[in-house]
């Protein structure tokens, strides 16, 4: 990602990319806080299928997570 990112220097450019990075990591934190509720949630649950379900968003969340944290690693 950081290969085909713009050089250019102007104003707008880096406003662009504080509002990008700002993204990302508001991504970042509602995966993980999503993540974690899932997992929570799985605990309380009574039935197979709703555990199994919530199982899997949690780890698709956990995945998602760690591909976000990837830009700023």
């Amino acid at each position: 990602m950081i290969q085909n990112t713009v050089k250019d220097d102007t104003g707008e450019a880096r406003e662009l990319r504080a509002l990008f990075e700002k993204q990302l990591k508001e991504l970042y934190w509602t995966e993980t806080k999503m993540a974690t509720i899932l997992s929570e949630c799985m605990v309380n649950a009574r039935s197979a299928d709703l555990v199994s379900a919530l199982s899997l968003h949690a780890l698709q969340a956990s995945h998602h997570a760690e591909r976000l944290q990837q830009p700023f690693g």
